[in-house]
């Protein structure tokens, strides 16, 4: 799916734990979480929060995780998960230069981020987000060959 903020409604409650839903009109199905999370770092979340994704991202998403799996982290190691966001960030920068940056040009960034629309991704409206994302893709390539 494509985990984004414009896919979320949060309800106004007083509690320290926010309640969220999430939806998506095109696609639900199982699917590998790493795919989600790269989806979110790369469409939605503040520049703040990917310059340090690991810890801010991936840790606590593999913590809940691991709760909600009875707290056996054998079970889905760390490790596992950030090998599959690799993967996943890997599989996502090939869709977004084959699907989405054809045509793409400096006059077009610029006029998308003019309009700061919740459905348009961060990584199309942002020249920092989109360089963070391909150097990301870059090291995780590296990290992948270095293991095969």
């Amino acid at each position: 799916g494509d985990f984004k903020s414009a896919n979320m409604v949060f309800r106004n409650v007083e509690s320290p734990e926010p309640t969220v839903a999430s939806f998506d009109w095109q696609w639900t199905g199982p699917g590998v979480g790493a795919t989600d999370l790269i989806y979110l770092c790369a469409m939605s979340l503040a520049d703040e929060v990917v310059a340090n994704y690991e810890a801010a991202v991936l840790r606590p998403y593999h913590e809940e995780l691991t709760a909600a799996l009875g707290g056996n982290e054998s079970v889905y190691p760390f490790g596992t998960l950030c090998m599959e966001f690799q993967w996943a960030t890997v599989d996502f920068v090939r869709w977004l230069v084959v699907g989405r940056l054809c045509g793409f040009t400096p006059e077009t960034l610029a006029s998308r981020a003019r309009k700061k629309d919740a459905n348009q991704a961060e990584c199309l409206r942002s020249l920092p987000r989109l360089v963070w994302l391909l150097r990301l893709a870059q090291e995780c390539m590296g990290a992948i060959q270095e293991r095969e």
